[in-house]
């Protein structure tokens, strides 16, 4: 496809039918067309829908520079948070535990809610925490997230009208990630 919406809106769809080689493939081949914007909202969702599943053999060098320009946006844009989120699940996906673990934090702290990046910042900070040695930290981040998706996120075949439903795949990703 020539925009980049088109991605964005197909990608979770292969992470919930469980496609994941379509999954690999579209990802690569959503770098490989969008990997050189500096327009910080397309480079937010490309760094989040590349990295909803691990990908050991990603080009995390240009995630960064991607992560880096959705940054540029500034606190005061209304999808701040989610840039901030992106830094902690590239932070993740890199090894970076400490690094992914802080902004987290921000994340959570910080103001607005949306409802289903809430979800994916505490199951980002349950996985770190986890790798971070720190398994209490870990399971009251998992619990803390697994009860306000419960209670804040549609339930799966409510999803018909939810103008959100591909930040809840992601966010149903990462629960499944975390949790296993």
């Amino acid at each position: 496809p020539a925009s980049f919406e088109h991605y964005h809106w197909c990608i979770p769809t292969l992470v919930q039918s469980g496609d994941f080689e379509a999954y690999d493939r579209m990802r690569q081949r959503m770098i490989a067309q969008f990997g050189g914007s500096r327009d910080s909202r397309v480079a937010e969702r490309l760094v989040k829908d590349c990295l909803i599943l691990p990908w050991p053999d990603a080009d995390f060098d240009l995630l960064e520079r991607l992560s880096n320009t959705a940054l540029k946006m500034g606190p005061d844009h209304w999808a701040w948070g989610y840039a901030q989120f992106c830094k902690a699940l590239l932070d993740y996906r890199r090894g970076r535990f400490d690094e992914a673990a802080q902004t987290a934090q921000r994340v959570l702290s910080g103001p607005g809610e949306d409802r289903n990046r809430v979800v994916q910042t505490h199951m980002v900070l349950a996985m770190t925490r986890f790798q971070l040695k720190e398994p209490a930290k870990a399971q009251e981040a998992l619990a803390a997230g697994l009860s306000y998706a419960r209670s804040h996120l549609p339930a799966e075949g409510r999803l018909l009208d939810y103008v959100g439903w591909n930040d809840w795949v992601i966010a149903r990703a990462l629960a499944n990630e975390a949790t296993a």
